[in-house]
């Protein structure tokens, strides 16, 4: 993992504690000292893990490259000794050695060069980052794609069969839609991070418009705050506790600004919002019109703020019922996805062997 366990808990979190049902897994993370963090319990541990540390400029000079490439080697120790390597960076793949004879997993869940932190080197580490993304992909055994977008850009890039494994969620406390409710004030909430492709100045000019709502947002946040009485910052809360947290909303948002991350992004936050059954409102962009029988869409700012007046008159009545809601839901959890994972390893697992095996006989072994 390039993020710290206790930064935020999903897809690489949940992936790691499905795989250990059915396979000895050692998870590899950073450890990053941020006040920004969740606490230390407020999600599962793995049963076994190694923390490392990520230095300065280790994509952009070579020193430093080779430098954390070294602390990844000593953190990871004999790479021989496991039967699978899942990478979920492409960065991380300096690590893996030439002669490594095992299966290499790639868990492409972002538009990764679109997401690289800026600054006056940007250009380098974007550069050392897409190199090392190419020979991933060259060497890479399996490779999952979390969106459609991201799935034809390492189509593009040379892997010629990438597996769609979209996001899902955790079947845990399970809410039927609610009950439209008029009120005289409505609470909307967002759940996940608070960087640069969340619209802050939209939920702020929509305030000047309706005066019956506020907004509590949940989650780390990595732009600067919003001083406001009606955005509330609620900071990161536990995962477990989130659904506690979800009861007191009217609706559930998802305000962000359309951008090449976005674009490429399978939001885990819809799944949520849909097993909380609430009224649900997101900007509209292609990789997310599968989700057009739960969620209000809008494309601008006058279209949100025109549905948040229709919605609040009408009490934001869900947009689904719970026969919808509950099919759904069986399509999208993350058993689901870890069935498609699981079934690919295997696949590819008994095609080694078969391989390994006709190099064998072919060479007079036993």
């Amino acid at each position: 993992m390039i993020n710290d366990w206790n930064w935020i808990f999903q897809r690489p979190q949940i992936l790691s504690l499905m795989l250990e049902k059915d396979y000895s897994v050692t998870t590899i993370y950073p450890k990053i000292s941020s006040d920004r963090m969740l606490c230390p319990d407020a999600s599962k541990m793995p049963k076994k893990f190694k923390e490392y540390y990520l230095i300065p400029f280790r994509d952009k000079f070579r020193l430093p490259q080779q430098i954390q490439k070294f602390i990844l080697r000593i953190c990871t120790g004999n790479i021989e000794k496991y039967d699978i390597v899942w990478i979920g960076y492409p960065t991380l793949f300096r690590v893996i050695p030439q002669n490594y004879k095992g299966i290499i997993v790639y868990d492409c869940m972002d538009n990764y060069s679109e997401m690289y932190a800026s600054g006056f080197f940007r250009k380098r580490g974007i550069s050392f980052l897409q190199k090392q993304e190419l020979s991933l992909l060259e060497r890479a055994d399996i490779v999952f794609a979390s969106s459609n977008v991201l799935l034809e850009k390492l189509k593009c890039r040379g892997f010629k069969s990438p597996v769609i494994l979209r996001n899902g969620f955790i079947p845990q406390n399970i809410s039927s839609p609610q009950k439209s409710l008029i009120k005289k004030d409505y609470q909307l909430g967002y759940i996940g991070t608070i960087a640069e492709w969340f619209n802050i100045e939209l939920l702020q000019k929509s305030l000047k418009h309706l005066h019956n709502i506020k907004y509590s947002l949940v989650g780390p946040t990595s732009i600067a705050p919003v001083h406001s009485d009606k955005i509330i910052y609620e900071g990161s809360i536990a995962h477990e506790k989130l659904f506690e947290k979800v009861k007191a909303y009217d609706a559930l948002i998802m305000p962000f600004r359309i951008n090449d991350i976005v674009l490429a992004v399978d939001p885990v936050k819809l799944y949520e919002y849909i097993s909380f059954g609430k009224c649900i409102i997101s900007i509209y962009y292609p990789e997310i019109e599968r989700f057009r029988p739960f969620v209000y869409f809008y494309s601008n700012e006058n279209e949100y703020i025109d549905l948040l007046k229709k919605l609040s008159k009408a009490g934001f009545p869900p947009k689904y019922d719970q026969i919808s809601q509950q099919l759904f839901l069986s399509q999208n959890s993350w058993e689901v996805r870890y069935r498609i994972i699981t079934q690919k390893i295997e696949e590819v697992y008994n095609e080694k062997n078969k391989s390994n095996e006709c190099i064998r006989h072919a060479s007079g072994g036993n």
